[in-house]
């Protein structure tokens, strides 16, 4: 049976995300209407707004939920999590599962805090077309390629720390409700092995590709 707590979550989630397909698809269609500095800021973060919504709520949160587990590990879902590099299930005592998804907790924290940063330039813009209109259209005109590189900044800023991250979670049972507990290094347990941060994956790829070194 599966939760009243999923079946909202899977409702909101694709709701708010078509809103924004739709707001922006209205502002594409009708671009020669909306061409000022704030619709390609509002574009922008309706870009960012649906990356960080999809690998934020349905990489990492999703997975989360005992029922997302039940449905993953049977058929061809075993074989695609097997075979991802991102998502990673080890057995561990009385058939616990670690997930190490710090890849995409990485990428999401990159997204949701360009989006936030972005958030901060539509304010800003609002203010000097209120302060200054004669040269609004002017700042922005120039200042546009500068706040892109000052949301990609920031976002990387705020989400570097997670690709090197050994922290894990892991799977456990409490008076029949499934938990998440974090620990802050898999170092430290010794049933958690082969767990990849986003580093170690590409290193992993890195020597893969070499092939086999040595006889």
């Amino acid at each position: 049976m599966w939760s009243w707590q999923l079946l909202a979550y899977a409702v909101y989630v694709p709701f708010f995300g078509c809103l924004w397909i739709v707001e922006m698809s209205f502002v594409f269609i009708y671009r020669k209407d909306f061409s000022s500095s704030y619709y390609i800021f509002f574009n922008l973060c309706g870009i960012l707004s649906l990356i960080n919504e999809l690998v934020i709520n349905f990489a990492t949160r999703l997975p989360l939920f005992p029922e997302y587990l039940a449905f993953v590990m049977v058929g061809c879902h075993r074989y695609f999590m097997r075979k991802s590099n991102i998502v990673h299930y080890y057995n561990i005592n009385a058939g616990r599962h670690v997930f190490e998804f710090y890849g995409k907790l990485s990428f999401g924290h990159f997204f949701g805090g360009a989006h936030e940063t972005v958030n901060i330039l539509i304010s800003i813009n609002r203010t000097t077309a209120i302060i200054i209109p004669r040269i609004h259209s002017k700042i922005w005109k120039y200042g546009i390629p500068f706040s892109f590189a000052i949301a990609a900044l920031i976002g990387a800023a705020g989400s570097w720390h997670l690709f090197d991250s050994t922290a894990f979670f892991y799977e456990f049972s409490y008076y029949g409700e499934v938990y998440f507990l974090m620990r802050p290094d898999c170092s430290s347990h010794p049933e958690v092995h082969l767990v990849l941060n986003v580093l170690g994956f590409f290193n992993r790829l890195q020597q893969s590709s070499r092939g086999p070194s040595g006889p």
